[in-house]
């Protein structure tokens, strides 16, 4: 009987399918690019917010110096970097969760655990897309002040920044990223799945469908905003710390803290939950509705 259990055990583990794969991959890329305006704000605020007054000013000023296209700058980078890091991130989340599902440490923290290396592990591979995403949307700035772009493609912002630092210029920020992405990616899919699993047992929402999904996501996009907001901060402005100014995501943090206040660390937070809302919402509804139109199981 026990070797029975062990067996439907190991026969529970997701296998990293090339349908998982598949879906996690459109699922992210759709989200990406549908909400990837709100993130151009976000960054140009975590930026430059000192020198604005908030969200609407800096919408006024990308139409008038980049036209509807400055919305999209960067959004190549961002779309390939999401590519590689939630199907990365949500598989091993997966295949990691239900292999430690028989230990006998409480499922929240299997969730913690899981939520923390799968995000790390991510984070990890698709460092080097994130920084060219930062920097090509923090160029349309230079455009404001009637400055020339630094770069005129993925590819040339790759080059150049190679030339100027090698290979490991593309993992300039890794520390404080992968930190944003172990907290991201915990915050995401344990508020996820907490909520799924309230509305489910608690609830009149009762069976695995599309509105358990939905008001799942919205949960899980706040709790992931309100976590997320100070590491994001810090990531930017090393990534894009092109003079030097800061020794380090320490050194950012404490010169944030010292110039702009406490609450610098949550600039660009209702851009973040204005687009961690609906990026969240897009991706699980459609990761969920894909696996359930192919007979796969999710949480």
């Amino acid at each position: 009987m026990a070797q029975q259990s062990a067996h439907a055990d190991r026969n529970h583990v997701p296998q990293i399918s090339t349908a998982r794969v598949t879906y996690s991959f459109l699922a992210s890329a759709a989200a990406e690019v549908v909400t990837f305006p709100i993130d151009i704000i976000r960054t140009r605020l975590q930026l430059y917010g000192q020198h604005t007054n908030g969200s609407f000013a800096i919408i006024k000023l990308i139409h008038r110096h980049e036209g509807f296209a400055g919305f999209f700058r960067g959004v190549l980078p961002a779309a390939v970097r999401q590519c590689i890091y939630s199907p990365v991130r949500i598989l091993f989340y997966e295949h990691l969760r239900e292999s430690l599902r028989t230990s006998n440490l409480p499922t929240i923290w299997i969730q913690t655990v899981c939520g923390v290396g799968s995000g790390i592990i991510g984070q990890l591979v698709s460092s080097p897309f994130d920084l060219i995403k930062v920097r090509m949307q923090a160029d349309g700035h230079q455009v404001q002040y009637g400055k020339q772009p630094r770069y005129h493609s993925m590819g040339d912002c790759i080059s150049q920044a190679v030339r100027h630092g090698g290979v490991r210029e593309l993992w300039v920020g890794w520390v404080p990223n992968c930190t944003r992405a172990a907290l991201v990616n915990t915050a995401e899919i344990l508020g996820y799945e907490q909520a799924k699993g309230f509305l489910t047992q608690h609830t009149t929402m009762q069976g695995d469908h599309i509105t358990v999904h939905a008001v799942a996501s919205l949960f899980s996009g706040l709790i992931t905003s309100l976590v997320c907001t100070p590491t994001d901060v810090v990531k930017t402005r090393v990534m894009n710390d092109l003079e030097g100014r800061y020794g380090g995501t320490l050194d950012c943090t404490i010169q944030t803290v010292r110039s702009e206040g406490m609450a610098a660390l949550w600039k660009g937070f209702w851009p973040t939950w204005a687009r961690q809302g609906p990026w969240i919402l897009m991706f699980w509804v459609a990761y969920e509705q894909l696996l359930r139109l192919h007979g796969l199981r999710n949480f």
